[in-house]
């Protein structure tokens, strides 16, 4: 169902931080009103992050909040000459009057492999940036290049084009140095300018055959480092990455493949194969291709459908340049973001205590800690993550090791006193039941408290396990459950907000699927009609809601009582408390 676009602009002004580049020095500052103290100096100690024990010690927990931004990597860096876009409010709305283009769905059709891969040299880009295209494959094959949006319900515009060109098999890169990375080394078949024209969102290339019409994606974030926009979107890249088993291995196992260019068909076989670096420069296939499609696409839609100026970055381009995130007023994370630097996190928790809305729209977000690996000129290549302490940087610094955030031998950064809940399951569908229902989140529903959310839980969720480190002031909007065995206890799922100190307001769903839900393009899983509208409407209210920067004081958050969860729990239908490992992949 296509719904009607609508239009708003959100009231209120947004503060900036100057983020400067100095040659000689990497500096990262902020005006008086978003002050961040003790800013560590490059190569200095990382900061220390300590949580409050127990619900009521409201000022334990706020001391929790001494978190530092991290200094940049990278600044700005040095940007070739570019026409300077406008900055007027309204530009993604006359951005969106343009015709759209639904042929970009043809590399997402029925069918075999596609005759031609390929990927790009970069994964973001600004103005002014020529971005290398690298091809694998036979015959002639023609390069588009779509910006991702609502188009009147076309989902994309067509932004540039190539002439035809032929494509030649390439050599396949295998496993290969400690971390066991797959670093494709094809030559470049062409550049894709970057020009003013090209407004900040979410890009995709496909990959055309002119011999048999199929296709293939790469998909390319542009930014502009200068916006201000009130929303801020932050792509799972790192996500893709780690999921993506193109040429024989993910970080999550080892590959049965076949096809041109390696892409990857059939199961696991086995984690002893996997690779310890997701490599970037090679095609995005399989379940990396999905995570995008599943888990980001749908935000951008949606987003981009409602017509408020938004902003774009990668999770690498937030590690290289934290202090990004203090020129938004809000911070909007897709359905599944998993991967996490320790750079993102502590901006991300540094952002908040300045006074930054994050709305968390999925699931399992911040679970892993990564770092990037970068080539010399700073270019992103590599996601390493080995998901145990055999990473070789334990040895010297092991809070640094490449483990689940909540086993990090310290000293630990929590990331449930960030987002207000943790990962507590996967695999199973459930339903959720509305605990509390505020005004500005229900508006434009008739929804009440006690009102069951049907199926509205899958994949992966999220939930209050202990309160332990989290706000005292935590509000659960709704909560579900579900079993890992089908005579053991509930385990719980829940819809989080709480607002900090700093005025912050923060907001989070706790399932994976929550997005895709809304237009139905989640792999395997559907909701009724009636219950996705609905979904759609709480979720264009939270993204409102959370675009102006006076939110968590206009509607500061009401703390729940812990008994009052099981309670509401205990009147979940059987048929909507999930069993865990039922549902697949």
């Amino acid at each position: 169902m296509v719904a009607r676009r609508r239009s708003w602009v959100v009231g209120g002004s947004v503060v900036a931080v100057a983020v400067v580049a100095v040659v000689g020095a990497l500096l990262n500052s902020a005006p008086a009103s978003r002050t961040i103290a003790n800013t560590p100096t490059p190569g200095g100690p990382r900061p220390t992050v300590v949580h409050a024990e127990s619900p009521g010690a409201v000022q334990g927990w706020a001391r929790s909040l001494a978190v530092t931004m991290p200094t940049d990597l990278l600044g700005f860096g040095a940007v070739p000459p570019c026409r300077p876009r406008d900055h007027a409010v309204g530009w993604l709305a006359r951005e969106e009057a343009k015709p759209g283009d639904r042929s970009w769905r043809a590399a997402l059709g029925p069918g075999g492999q596609p005759r031609v891969v390929g990927y790009l040299g970069q994964q973001s880009a600004v103005c002014g940036d020529s971005v290398s295209v690298h091809l694998s494959g036979s015959g002639p094959v023609r390069v588009k290049l779509f910006r991702i949006g609502w188009y009147t319900g076309a989902e994309a515009r067509l932004v540039w084009s190539s002439a035809p060109l032929l494509a030649h098999e390439r050599r396949q890169a295998a496993q290969s140095g400690p971390t066991r990375a797959i670093h494709e080394a094809w030559p470049a078949d062409l550049s894709i300018p970057i020009i003013t024209a090209f407004e900040p969102g979410l890009y995709l290339a496909e990959f055309v055959s002119l011999a048999d019409g199929s296709a293939s994606l790469a998909p390319l974030t542009i930014r502009d480092p200068a916006g201000r926009e009130p929303l801020l979107v932050q792509l799972s890249a790192a996500t893709w990455a780690a999921y993506n088993p193109y040429g024989g291995a993910s970080l999550y196992g080892g590959y049965r493949f076949a096809g041109p260019g390696g892409t990857t068909r059939g199961g696991s076989s086995g984690t002893a194969n996997r690779s310890f670096e997701a490599a970037l420069d090679r095609p995005l296939t399989s379940d990396g291709l999905r995570e995008l499609l599943a888990r980001d696409v749908p935000l951008v839609h949606l987003v981009e459908q409602l017509g408020s100026d938004v902003g774009y970055a990668t999770d690498f381009d937030i590690d290289a340049t934290p202090g990004l995130l203090l020129q938004h007023a809000e911070l909007v994370i897709p359905g599944h973001s998993e991967y996490w630097s320790g750079r993102m996190l502590r901006g991300a928790m540094a952002a908040r205590n300045a006074g930054v809305n994050e709305a968390w729209l999925g699931a399992n977000e911040a679970y892993w800690q990564m770092r990037v690996n970068r080539d010399a000129q700073g270019r992103p290549v590599g996601v390493v993550c080995y998901r145990s302490m055999s990473d070789p940087t334990a040895g010297f610094d092991p809070s640094a090791a490449t483990v689940k955030w909540s086993s990090n031998p310290g000293p630990v950064v929590d990331t449930g006193s960030l987002v207000g809940q943790r990962t507590t399951g996967r695999k199973f569908e459930s339903g959720l039941r509305l605990m509390s229902a505020p005004a500005w989140l229900v508006a434009g529903t008739s929804l009440q408290v006690g009102a069951l959310l049907r199926d509205t839980v899958a994949n992966e969720a999220d939930g209050v396990l202990t309160w332990r480190g989290l706000s005292p002031r935590l509000q659960v909007i709704a909560a579900g459950g579900f079993r890992r065995q089908r005579s053991g206890p509930v385990r719980p799922i829940d819809m989080t907000y709480y607002t900090a100190p700093s005025g912050a307001a923060i907001f989070a769903v706790g399932t994976t699927d929550w997005l895709c839900e809304i237009d139905g393009s989640c792999p395997g899983h559907r909701i009724s009609p009636a219950t996705a509208s609905l979904l759609r409407i709480l979720t264009v209210n939270v993204l409102k809601a959370l675009s102006d920067p006076a939110m968590g004081r206009l509607n500061p958050s009401v703390p729940t009582p812990l008994r009052a969860i099981g309670a509401i729990v205990r009147l979940l239908p059987p048929d909507q408390i999930g069993l865990a490992g039922t549902q697949a992949d």
